[in-house]
C-alpha cells in the first residue's frame, strides 16, 4: 500500500490483537537475512570497483632448429608481448 500521507493510525491502533498484521510483519530472522543480504551485496559492489592487477614474471629461452623459422610465435592465455632485456623478463 502506497503511504501518501503524513498521518498514521499505527499508534492508535492495538495492531496484536490483529492476525493480518502479525502474520503482514516480517519476523527477525527475515530482518537480519535482509541485512546480512544487503551487506553482501554492497561488498561485492564495492569488490567490483577495486583495482585488481596480474603480473607474471619468468626466466627462458626459445630456441628454433632452424634460423629462416624466427621469430617464433608464443600462445598464452593473457596476451602480452615478450622483449628481449638484460634481466630476461616477460612484460605482459
Amino acid at each position: 500500500m502506497l503511504n501518501i500521507s503524513e498521518n498514521t493510525i499505527i499508534d492508535k491502533v492495538d495492531t496484536s490483537r490483529y492476525r493480518s498484521f502479525q502474520r503482514t510483519e516480517l519476523s527477525r530472522a527475515n530482518r537480519k537475512f535482509k541485512r546480512w543480504l544487503l551487506a553482501v551485496l554492497l561488498i561485492f559492489i564495492v569488490m567490483l570497483f577495486l583495482p585488481w592487477t596480474q603480473n607474471i614474471q619468468t626466466k627462458g629461452k626459445v630456441n628454433t632448429l632452424y634460423p629462416d623459422q624466427r621469430p617464433q610465435t608464443i600462445h598464452s592465455t593473457i596476451g602480452g608481448r615478450v622483449e628481449n632485456g638484460t634481466c630476461g623478463r616477460a612484460n605482459l
